[in-house]
């Protein structure tokens, strides 16, 4: 589907849907989708390559990850995951064809099909009745995508005084992921950037990460979805200004254990 879309604009489309470019560049991008009809065109096939992309595993961990928490929230996104999803049970359920049967000039009807109108007729209502399966199945409520399965609520803090305890995170099982909920007082940015630490050693960065208001507070959302040892980490967090520079916030701290 890349052929689309113009090859100078398919990086930042997949960017933009991914919510990976900076707050000007995202402003920039929406403003061309309103004047420029073959752009929003293009989106719309980048969206179907991130969906093929997901479900036959391609998309690398940051990107399986801003899929998930930024690509992932329209209810038409949804719709088009699920379809995916249909589409490719499907094809993992069929056969493997014979290569021999297989031929450019072959038709898609059978020859029987082809030879009478009244089961040419009978072919077509079978398709008919099998593409309406497949919708059905689509817009069946359906498991939503994987989301973590431990919460846990943070509060400023990186380092223990005396006498203060830790926040403890149970250790998630394989394949689990954790939603990392950061209390914030304020919130003066749009975007946040978290990195993860465990003692100086940086495991991961998360991007583009917005703040939710919550009763008196408000609270950036992490999900961490990497393999996590027994130990101490650190998460730093850091508002993402208009011209895209880092402003330190706050640092939270958490102890995991089995």
């Amino acid at each position: 589907m890349e052929s689309l879309v113009q090859d100078s604009d398919y990086g930042e489309t997949r960017l933009y849907l991914l919510g990976q470019l900076t707050e000007s560049q995202q402003g920039q991008f929406e403003q061309r989708l309103f004047s420029e009809e073959t752009l929003h065109e293009g989106l719309i096939a980048v969206e179907d390559d991130l969906v093929d992309e997901y479900w036959t595993s391609k998309l690398n961990t940051d990107d399986r990850r801003q899929f998930e928490m930024h690509f992932a929230i329209t209810a038409e996104r949804q719709r088009k995951i699920q379809f995916g999803r249909a589409f490719h049970r499907y094809l993992d359920s069929r056969p493997n064809a014979d290569p021999q049967e297989e031929s450019p000039t072959t038709s898609v009807l059978p020859g029987f099909l082809r030879r009478s109108p009244v089961w040419f007729g009978v072919g077509a209502l079978v398709i008919c009745l099998s593409l309406l399966g497949v919708a059905w199945l689509v817009y069946q409520p359906t498991p939503q995508i994987e989301r973590p399965s431990i919460a846990v609520s943070l509060r400023p803090g990186a380092i223990r005084t005396v006498g203060q305890s830790v926040q403890k995170v149970r250790k998630p099982s394989t394949n689990s992921m954790v939603r990392l909920q950061l209390e914030l007082g304020t919130s003066d940015y749009k975007k946040y950037r978290a990195e993860l630490l465990r003692e100086s050693e940086s495991l991961a960065t998360f991007e583009n990460l917005p703040a939710q208001h919550k009763n008196s507070h408000y609270a950036v959302d992490v999900i961490v979805d990497i393999d996590m040892e027994e130990g101490d980490y650190r998460l730093k967090l850091s508002g993402v200004s208009e011209s895209g520079e880092l402003v330190p916030k706050e640092e939270y701290g958490f102890r995991v254990e089995d």
